[in-house]
């Protein structure tokens, strides 16, 4: 069980030489009826399968709460701009 819950700015260590910069989400996911807490990453300009590898993962700021969206549409247009959000975040700091 996690003690936060949300979208955040985070860097990524253990897949490169040098830490990536991603967003995460912390949460029940539920706009798909998730129940159980996940943590889920997508690493900006990354491709590569990372599942069953150990990672290390810097939360560096929070972007917002997790919330449920009406429609799958809707989520993926509040993804790309948390993605945003977070690549504008990481480059302050």
């Amino acid at each position: 069980v996690s003690p936060v819950s949300g979208i955040f700015a985070v860097r990524v260590h253990g897949v490169a030489e040098h830490a990536l910069d991603a967003v995460a989400s912390v949460g029940t996911r539920p706009t798909v009826a998730g129940v159980e807490p996940l943590l889920e990453v997508h690493v900006f300009d990354f491709a590569g399968d990372l599942y069953g590898r150990q990672i290390a993962v810097d939360f560096v700021t929070r972007l917002r709460d997790e919330v449920r969206f009406d429609d799958l549409e809707a989520l993926r247009r509040q993804m790309e701009l948390d993605a945003a959000e977070a690549r504008r975040a990481l480059a302050t700091s």
